[in-house]
C-alpha cells in the first residue's frame, strides 16, 4: 500500500508541474498583464528618453567617474539582450531577453537604477513613467528638484529612495497606487515635499520602512496609514503636521516611530507591542501618559520632551535605559 500511494502522490506531483508549465506557457502567449487591471503600457522605448534626458537635463556632463560612464546615448540599453557588446550606463541594468521580453509580453526593460553621485542637479524627466517594471530606483544625496513625475504606473516597485534632494511639491493621489504588493522601502526624507500624505501608502501591506521626515507635510496622519502590518520603521518628524495622532497599534512590526517636531496635540497614541524607540518631541501632546506604555516588552527609549503630558504612574518607565517621562532618565553616553 505504501508504493501505492507514493505512486500517487508522484503522479499527483506531475500534474501540478504541468498545470504551472501550461499556467506560464499561457501567461506569455497572452501577454504579461491585465490591461483591464493593470497600468496601460508605456513605450519602453521611453526608458531611452528618460534615461538620456537625465543625463542631459541633470548635470550629466559634471557627473564624476563612474557615474558618468556609458550615459547620454540615443539608446541606453541593449534591447537586443546583448549587454556584451552594449554595456549599460553606470549605475543600470536593463533587461531584455529569455522570458523577460518588453511589455506587453513580458517584465524586461529598466532593472534598476542607482545614482548617489551628488552631482546630479535638475528635474528627473517625467519619461521616468516608462519604469513601469523596474524595481529599484535611488537618487539619493543629489540636487534634484522640481515635483514629482507619475509614479502611479509603476507596477514592481520594491524600493524607491529619493532621500537627500530638493524635490518639491505635493504627492498626487495616486503615488505609486499600483504597487501594493511590490513595496518594501519609501524614502523621500530630506526634501520639500508638500501637502497632505496620501491614503493611498495604507494600501502597501507589505511595507517595511516609510521615511517621509523633514518635508513639509501638513494636514493630519491619515488613519490608512497606520495600519502596515509589516512596517518597522515609521518616520514624520519634521513636518508640518497636526491633529491627534491615531492608534499605532496597527504596525504591529514597528521598530522605530518618530513623530517628532510637529504640531500634534490631543492624548498619546496607542503603540504597539513590537516597538523599542519612540519619539514624540516637539509636539503639543497632552493628557497622562497611557499605562500600557509601561507594558511594552521592547521600549527601551521613550521621548516626549516639549509635550504637556503626565505621569498616570511616578515611575511607569523607570525601567527604560532613556526616557523624557515617569521619571526622566539620563541618556546614555553613545545617545548624547
Amino acid at each position: 500500500s505504501n508504493s501505492f500511494c507514493t505512486l500517487l502522490e508522484v503522479r499527483a506531483m506531475n500534474a501540478v508541474i504541468r498545470l504551472l508549465v501550461l499556467s506560464v506557457a499561457m501567461l506569455h502567449a497572452n501577454g504579461f498583464m491585465d490591461k483591464n487591471v493593470h497600468a496601460p503600457f508605456v513605450d519602453p522605448k521611453q526608458i531611452d528618453v528618460a534615461l538620456k534626458k537625465l543625463y542631459e537635463d541633470c548635470n550629466g556632463k559634471n557627473w564624476p567617474s563612474p557615474w558618468g560612464d556609458r550615459w547620454g546615448r540615443e539608446s541606453s540599453c541593449a534591447w537586443d539582450g546583448n549587454e556584451r557588446a552594449k554595456p549599460p550606463p553606470f549605475g543600470t541594468r536593463c533587461t531584455n531577453g529569455g522570458w523577460h521580453k518588453l511589455p506587453p509580453q513580458d517584465d524586461g526593460g529598466l532593472l534598476f537604477l542607482e545614482h548617489f553621485s551628488g552631482a546630479a542637479e535638475g528635474i528627473v524627466p517625467r519619461e521616468f513613467e516608462a519604469c513601469q517594471m523596474t524595481e529599484f530606483l535611488s537618487f539619493w544625496n543629489n540636487k534634484l528638484r522640481g515635483p514629482i513625475w507619475n509614479t502611479s504606473m509603476h507596477e514592481f516597485m520594491n524600493r524607491f529612495d529619493l532621500s537627500h534632494n530638493e524635490m518639491s511639491g505635493p504627492l498626487p493621489d495616486d503615488f505609486m497606487a499600483r504597487n501594493l504588493r511590490m513595496a518594501d522601502l519609501i524614502n523621500l526624507a530630506f526634501n520639500k515635499f508638500s501637502g497632505p500624505i496620501p491614503k493611498v501608502i495604507g494600501t502597501f501591506k507589505v511595507l517595511n520602512v516609510l521615511r517621509l521626515d523633514h518635508n513639509e507635510f501638513s494636514g493630519a496622519v491619515p488613519a490608512e496609514i497606520t495600519d502596515l502590518p509589516e512596517l518597522r520603521h515609521f518616520g514624520l518628524a519634521n513636518n508640518k503636521l497636526s491633529g491627534q495622532v491615531p492608534s499605532l497599534k496597527g504596525l504591529k512590526s514597528a521598530a522605530r516611530i518618530d513623530l517628532s517636531n510637529n504640531q500634534f496635540d490631543g492624548s498619546l497614541p496607542e503603540l504597539p507591542d513590537s516597538v523599542s524607540r519612540v519619539d514624540f518631541s516637539g509636539n503639543k501632546f497632552t493628557g497622562e501618559i497611557p499605562a500600557s506604555y509601561g507594558q511594552l516588552p521592547f521600549l527601551r527609549h521613550f521621548n516626549c520632551t516639549g509635550c504637556d503630558v503626565k505621569c498616570s504612574d511616578p515611575n511607569l518607565l523607570v525601567h527604560l535605559p532613556f526616557s523624557s517621562h515617569c521619571p526622566a532618565g539620563k541618556r546614555r553616553k553613545w545617545e548624547s
